[in-house]
Parts: C-alpha cells; sequence; structure tokens
C-alpha cells in the first residue's frame, strides 16, 4: 500500500495541470475564416498602439467582419491583433461579471460577520467566529479587486501592451 501525502497528491496534480495548459500553446493553429474569425468587442481597446473602439467589428479582413454583424463597423487597426483583441475583451467581459458577483459576495459575508459580532452578547467563542468570517470576507474583497487586473496579466503573457 502507498503511502503519499495530500500535499505531494496536491502538488502533482498542480504540476500536471499547468503542463497540460502550456500544450495549448504548443498545439497546431489553423486560420479560421468568415464568422470564426471576427468578434464584436465591447470595450475601448488598444493594442499595441491599435485602437479599436466599442461596438465594433474586429477581424483579420473587413469582408470577414461583415460576416460577423453587419451592423457594426469595421476596425481598421484590427487586421493584424484581431484574435487578441477578442482575447481580451472576452477577459474584460468574464472578469467584470466575476467581479461584481465577488464583490455582492463580499458584501453578504461582511453583513454575516457584522450579525454575528452582534448577536455574540459577550459570547468570546461567536465574536472570535464573527472576526474570522469578516477577516476571510476581507481576504476575498480584496483578491476580487486584484481580479481587475486580469486583462493587464493576459496581455502581458501574451507580450501585449494593451490600454483599457
Amino acid at each position: 500500500m502507498l503511502n503519499k501525502s495530500p500535499k505531494k497528491i496536491l502538488l502533482f496534480f498542480i504540476i500536471f495541470f499547468f503542463f497540460s495548459f502550456l500544450t495549448i500553446f504548443a498545439s497546431e493553429v489553423t486560420v479560421p475564416s468568415g464568422p470564426d474569425a471576427c468578434c464584436k468587442i465591447s470595450h475601448k481597446i488598444t493594442i499595441n498602439g491599435n485602437t479599436c473602439q466599442a461596438g465594433q467589428s474586429v477581424a483579420a479582413t473587413s469582408g470577414d467582419a461583415s460576416a460577423c454583424d453587419s451592423h457594426a463597423t469595421y476596425c481598421d487597426d484590427s487586421a493584424q491583433y484581431w484574435s487578441s483583441f477578442c482575447i481580451i475583451n472576452t477577459v474584460l467581459n468574464i472578469g467584470q461579471y466575476i467581479f461584481y458577483f465577488a464583490i455582492a459576495l463580499s458584501f453578504l459575508f461582511i453583513s454575516y460577520a457584522a450579525f454575528l459580532m452582534a448577536s455574540a452578547y459577550g459570547d468570546p467563542k461567536k465574536m472570535n467566529q464573527g472576526k474570522q468570517t469578516l477577516i476571510f470576507a476581507l481576504i476575498g474583497f480584496a483578491i476580487s479587486l486584484l481580479g481587475k487586473f486580469l486583462p493587464y496579466l493576459v496581455a502581458f503573457f501574451l507580450g501585449m501592451k494593451i490600454s483599457i
């Protein structure tokens, strides 16, 4: 019978998933065309000096952009970095929803901690539980604020300079 500690097993899975994630970058890339080769961005994004406005379609060519959304205007600066515009826009949209959810959840836990501390009536155990809940809620709030920097982190790993 093998006696492996849980820390070693966890470390193995973290390393395994990290290297599995890296294989995505080593895979063969095919260039899509038509409606699969574009997206409509919802934020003003600048990548390496190329700026596209919110509501514009970004694509490799204007023909691909018109196949994506015939009503949106084509961003002329997007031809070279169109996939990067789409990735950053997607990260921004997902990050925005996660941020709002995390802020709401932090507020609920801060309210719960306040309730625990107010209803402790001198009981040190309940007061300590309220303090712990408050500390963890504030840590969660701080982490959710750090989540606003996720697009910059993605751009850094993609080797781009962006402004949002």
